[in-house]
């Protein structure tokens, strides 16, 4: 499957035909930083880190979390962590598919992408608020 460029792999020189497919555990967080560092940020990193850590190091391919506690892991403030989210969504990282604000859930689905893929069109995502289910 093709991915189309993105921001990020412009920036990167990288094309689709040039990814790495199937290397997530093994190669771990290192690799990533070490291909991506030159177009990401410190604090876009230590998203990505976070992230890391609750996804592909535990052999998952997305986490529930909430901003607060990602911002917490990820040693940045939460203001500045819904920037960087943002920033990463824009770039083809990551993608929030599900939002959860009911009595019994708060937080968010994520899903970090080892290389940038095309950004996720908004209207997709879930939002659960209170007992309903907006799309």
């Amino acid at each position: 499957k093709m991915v189309p460029d993105t921001p990020a792999k412009k920036s990167a020189g990288v094309s689709p035909a040039g990814r790495a497919g199937g290397r997530t555990r093994a190669s771990g967080f290192d690799d990533f930083a070490r291909r991506w560092s030159p177009i990401l940020r410190a604090g876009q990193l230590s998203v990505c880190r976070a992230l890391y850590e609750l996804t592909h190091s535990a052999g998952e391919t997305e986490c529930f979390t909430s901003i607060p506690k990602l911002a917490h892991a990820a040693g940045l403030k939460e203001r500045q962590c819904y920037n960087v989210i943002a920033q990463l969504e824009q770039l083809g990282f990551i993608e929030r598919p599900e939002f959860f604000n009911t009595a019994d859930k708060k937080g968010t689905i994520f899903r970090l992408h080892l290389s940038p893929q095309s950004p996720a069109d908004i209207s997709g995502r879930r939002y659960h608020i209170g007992s309903d289910d907006i799309e």
